[in-house]
């Protein structure tokens, strides 16, 4: 729960800092940057992984956010992190 939190003010301070120092929204929304940075990451994963440690990672991230008791183990893992 508190992972979640974190990230909302962290990502709210940086997006407020910016517009408050006058930059733009609209600069924060570059789509081709996006795709460059996402698919060198994608490209880089599929390179450095068997097929079958890939099959293991998609099936895991799909379970792993699936609707299914999902808010379960959010809180399971951060009381495991608090720990």
């Amino acid at each position: 729960m508190n992972i979640g939190f974190g990230w909302i003010i962290a990502i709210g301070c940086t997006i407020g800092g910016f517009l408050w120092l006058g930059g733009h929204a609209g600069q924060l929304w570059v789509p081709a940057e996006f795709l460059i940075i996402f698919g060198a990451a994608v490209g880089t994963l599929v390179a450095s992984n068997k097929w079958r440690n890939l099959k293991s990672l998609f099936r895991a991230f799909f379970q792993n956010f699936s609707a299914i008791k999902f808010w379960q183990r959010c809180q399971l893992r951060s009381a495991l992190f608090d720990v």
